[in-house]
């Protein structure tokens, strides 16, 4: 960011200068060269937020806020009256909805689940958890909140789906290392890098996959996903010798394959 709060998209002389480092890839790239960028991302990269005047009177920058970062008050509502109180837990907000973690997680509306570039677009995924079969569970479900996403999990698959699991244990795919997120949860999002046709670098949580060799994951003009996940995405990240028809042909009983 400079001076007058703007991101930094070229450098001196006006050319483009990679500052976006991936985290995906260890590689500094470019971001949005030779624009303008406002810094528009406080509403969900900070606490206290309000759209209101500019932080630090730096023009580029939108609104204004108490904290930087993602603080504890950021979800669990100011601490004042807990810390007088010497600690007081019932003057905490446990707020334990998926609507809450939505309110940063979301992009554009919660009924759209948008894409571009023949991938769902960025780590938004309320949008499309509400289009899933898990649309009634809370993130907190299968999430710990206070730890980084990869180190977060909390509830795999067994306990809902065990006869899916009894059934997966033994074949051919779990015994080469397979697990239910890989083919379920593909990488069919991509916020920075894309590393194949078909694997971007989130993960989705659409979760259901559509074994009809025809379908499309996303709107004819590209710009938003549907509520499934297709079988190139689910496979063929994989397989990457194979085509889609291959995949729909070897679907059914995948999860008993070899036993």
């Amino acid at each position: 960011m400079n001076n007058e709060g703007y991101i930094i998209t070229t450098d001196k002389s006006g050319q483009p200068m990679p500052t976006q480092y991936n985290l995906a890839t260890g590689e500094w790239v470019d971001y949005h060269p030779g624009e303008k960028k406002p810094y528009n991302c406080g509403k969900c990269h900070t606490t206290g937020y309000s759209e209101d005047g500019h932080q630090d009177g730096r023009e580029g920058i939108v609104g204004t806020w108490a904290l930087p970062g993602i603080q504890w008050e950021r979800c669990h509502g100011p601490a004042a009256d807990h810390i007088a109180a010497g600690g007081d837990p019932s003057l905490v907000e446990v707020n334990t909805s998926a609507e809450l973690c939505g309110q940063c997680h979301i992009r554009r509306e919660a009924t759209e689940i948008p894409a571009k570039g023949g991938f769902i677009r960025h780590h938004e995924q309320f949008n499309e958890l509400l289009a899933s079969p898990h649309a009634d569970f809370d993130c907190v479900t299968c999430h710990d909140p206070h730890k980084k996403a990869e180190f977060s999990i909390k509830l795999n698959c067994s306990p809902c789906h065990s006869s899916v699991v009894a059934a997966f244990e033994g074949s051919t795919m779990q015994k080469v290392g397979m697990k239910c997120t890989d083919c379920h949860m593909p990488a069919a999002s991509k916020s920075a890098v894309k590393f194949g046709p078909y694997q971007g670098d989130v993960a989705t949580h659409l979760f259901r996959i559509n074994t009809d060799p025809t379908a499309s994951m996303f709107t004819d003009d590209g710009a938003f996903a549907k509520d499934f996940v297709t079988l190139d995405f689910a496979c063929l990240s994989c397989h990457k010798d194979k085509d889609i028809n291959w995949a729909a042909e070897r679907a059914s009983g995948i999860h008993s394959l070899g036993k």
